[in-house]
């Protein structure tokens, strides 16, 4: 497939390289947050790599040079810089999920041999008090506990005006950037090993790929490398301005006020701004602008929907610079994208995994196919094993930290085994199938994956959310048959009885059925009462099932 030039952009091997590079954008904006009173308050580039080196100096000073440091807190400005300060120091960043329990946190930053810990004011108070969490040195952005992250910044810059030269005597930087931990949809987090060069060749592949513009939200957390390697690192290569956003709660107001022309995302939050859009359409009159036939017809036979000016205005009153929505973590319906391209958003899903820092694929600004997850980025090389992709490049994790058993068996032939089910089309387009563990073996040794069912139920309009499963119904374990549960819309099956809302599913399930062989049709539905339990980037927990 031929594809048009990559972006213009930098490539570093190391922290102190980007920060350097990054310098040449001076006084432009770097990063904006938002106060509870919705006041602006931003850091140029200048700023942000002053405070950077301010912090490695200070921490430098307290020996913490090489330690591994644990970022624990919600997205922040000083989660940005304590991060960089760490790579800069050589020490090894221990990304926390915040949203695991006191157990879960403790045990990550035990199994990772955290030594020092930066925290916002929620997780400092959590490691303060509670008694099941490592007693480690603890700097704070806010709060009463430990260390002010301000104070460890003013020392760091009276250091600096003493010593000139103060990172010029740096030790060579070690291999390990970064652990952070699988999501664990089906298994116990795992300790991911990132190398810095494999951290940062990723992030400036990812702006090679994709033009983001001059404005950026960044939503994701830190703490995942999708939100750390895509939405931080790569934007800030090529001098984007990023809005930070560390809470859900206050989300759509800084949409409103910072009003991005890119915005990097999971798919709950897509189709968050297409209810949004959608509602609005429907208030105005407009939604036959939507086409929903037209829609399907693009789905078979075109990979883009055009714009409707009607639609683009309306979206102009809502989110008025909005024009692109990179979207991964998890499957987005190919609906939702033409749709929301209706109204002027252009929609590029990618792929990634933890364990290859994350991006693997991604589509681009001018190459684009809804139902993909896009072309291969650079420096990364494929190949498939019984439907397996496998994954080979810089960007491939070092192991899992302290497993060597768990590391060979995920990458002992030199590829990464991703556990995900795919296939490339002759245009070089990657799409995913599903999950080989969470394949259905029925009987007959036919083999089912579940996403594929889910991905049909899904856009039914009554369904929320679904699960398809294997549903045992004999007397050995592999009598099973195609089962889903289903999470109904509230918004739709208002006014419904369960037993309308099953009989309704029944008969529009029995329609999906006829397009599948006798072994794939759907033969047990299921209703729940709430929504299914999930993983901080929104995948279904399906052991918990």
């Amino acid at each position: 497939m031929n594809q048009y030039p990559l972006n213009p952009v930098d490539f570093y091997e190391d922290f102190l390289s980007f920060l350097r590079g990054i310098e040449k954008y001076g006084d432009k904006p770097a990063i904006t947050t938002y106060t509870s009173e919705k006041e602006a308050v931003t850091r140029s580039y200048r700023q942000l790599t002053e405070d950077v080196y301010a912090l490695a100096a200070a921490m430098r000073e307290k020996g913490w040079q090489g330690w591994h440091v644990a970022l624990a807190g919600e997205n922040s400005y000083q989660w940005v810089v304590a991060f960089f300060a760490s790579a800069v120091l050589n020490c090894p960043v221990v990304l926390v999920d915040i949203e695991q329990s006191v157990e879960t946190i403790a045990q990550m930053l035990e199994t990772a041999d955290s030594q020092v810990a930066f925290a916002s004011a929620s997780a400092a108070e959590l490691f303060a008090q509670e008694a099941d969490m490592p007693k480690l040195p603890l700097v704070a952005s806010g709060g009463e506990y430990g260390i002010p992250f301000t104070s460890l910044l003013e020392e760091g810059r009276c250091l600096l005006k003493e010593h000139d030269h103060f990172f010029d005597t740096l030790p060579a930087e070690e291999n390990l950037a970064v652990i952070a931990f699988t999501s664990g949809t089906t298994s116990a987090s795992k300790p991911v090993m990132l190398s810095r060069k494999g951290v940062l060749h990723n992030a400036s592949s990812s702006v090679a790929m994709v033009a983001t513009g001059e404005r950026l939200f960044a939503s994701l957390p830190f703490y995942h490398t999708y939100g750390l390697t895509c939405s931080v690192l790569g934007p800030l290569i090529v001098g984007t301005h990023l809005c930070i956003n560390g809470s859900l709660k206050t989300m759509m107001r800084d949409l409103r006020l910072f009003q991005p022309d890119t915005m990097m995302t999971v798919p709950l939050i897509v189709e968050m701004v297409h209810r949004r859009l959608a509602a609005a359409s429907q208030e105005r009159g407009l939604e036959e602008e939507l086409n929903h036939k037209a829609r399907r017809r693009f789905l078979r036979r075109e990979p883009e929907a055009s714009v409707s000016e009607k639609l683009e205005n309306l979206k102009n009153e809502i989110f008025p610079e909005m024009q692109i929505i990179i979207s991964g973590g998890a499957h987005l319906l190919p609906e939702i994208s033409l749709e929301l391209k209706r109204f002027g958003i252009q929609t590029l899903q990618g792929y990634g995994i933890t364990e290859c820092s994350p991006l693997i694929s991604v589509n681009r600004n001018q190459m684009n196919q809804p139902e993909s997850v896009g072309v291969v980025v650079p420096g990364v090389e494929l190949r498939f094993q019984e439907g397996e992709i496998l994954v080979r490049g810089e960007n491939v994790m070092l192991g899992y930290y302290k497993d060597e058993e768990m590391t060979r068996e995920a990458m002992g032939d030199g590829w990464f085994h991703t556990g995900d089910l795919g296939y490339l089309d002759k245009r070089g387009f990657l799409y995913i199938t599903g999950r080989k563990k969470n394949l259905i073996v029925l009987k007959n040794g036919k083999k089912v994956s579940p996403e594929e069912i889910e991905s049909r139920i899904a856009r039914l309009p009554l369904v929320k959310e679904v699960m398809a499963y294997g549903a045992t119904t004999g007397q050995s374990t592999d009598d099973v048959k195609i089962a889903v549960i289903v999470y109904p819309d509230p918004k739709e099956a208002g006014g419904m009885t369960s037993y309308e809302i099953l009989n309704t599913l029944q008969k529009e399930i029995e329609s999906i059925n006829g397009h599948y062989p006798s072994y794939k049709q759907i033969q047990l539905v299921n209703l729940r009462e709430n929504e299914f339990s999930k993983t901080s980037s929104q995948k279904i927990k399906r052991r918990e099932l």
